[in-house]
């Protein structure tokens, strides 16, 4: 696997020294077919950090779509797109250890299967500082079909589940191990867009 990332500006969130920085720039990877990259613009929080950031998702994993326990349409290939702009901040109490995520962003998602809207979602995420430099965390996005230009499709609501390991290799560099499931969900359907394992870099200035 290669992975090429760049820095995610701010104070990294998983130590209990403040580093400052404005510039973040993040990349996920499974070196084939797999990338998430980010850029974010931001400023420290106490004991954490919050940013604007512009990203981008692409991936071509295999799907499947099921009707009660039936795998009714697998697709090997389905090419899932998701380009957002939104606000993230992250925190932990440095006695505890106990910390969380949470961000709100405008999205716009494409793919094979079912999906080609705009609309508004949220990120909600539990994280824990296990060692010095350690974060761990699993959380989820939704992406309600009411908040988005699509109301009247049969897609009610798209969501991910999701689990990440960091580690602060210095004060301006982390490496991380990513795991996401991506699913949408009607009234009789649930779609498995995508399910993948990353390694990636981020950089703080």
């Amino acid at each position: 696997m290669l992975v090429i990332a760049m820095p995610v500006w701010a104070q990294n969130a998983d130590s209990a020294t403040d580093v400052e920085g404005d510039l973040i720039v993040q990349a996920y990877s499974d070196g084939d077919r797999t990338h998430d990259v980010r850029l974010g613009l931001g400023g420290t929080l106490d004991h954490g950090m919050g940013y604007v950031y512009l990203g981008h998702f692409r991936t071509g994993s295999r799907a499947s779509v099921r009707s009660g326990a039936a795998d009714i349409a697998p697709l090997p290939n389905n090419q899932y797109r998701s380009t957002r702009l939104g606000l993230y901040s992250e925190g932990h109490d440095r006695e505890t250890g106990e910390g969380f995520g949470f961000g709100l962003y405008g999205y716009r998602n494409e793919s094979d299967l079912l999906i080609d809207r705009a609309g508004l979602g949220a990120t909600l995420d539990l994280a824990y500082i296990a060692a010095t430099g350690l974060r761990l965390s699993a959380g989820a996005d939704l992406m309600p079909g009411y908040l988005s230009n699509d109301r009247d499709a049969d897609v009610a609501l798209e969501y991910e589940w999701h689990a990440d390991i960091r580690y602060r290799l210095h004060r301006r560099v982390t490496i991380g191990l990513n795991w996401r499931n991506g699913r949408t969900n009607d009234s009789t359907l649930n779609t498995e867009q995508y399910e993948e394992a990353l390694l990636g870099l981020r950089l703080s200035f």
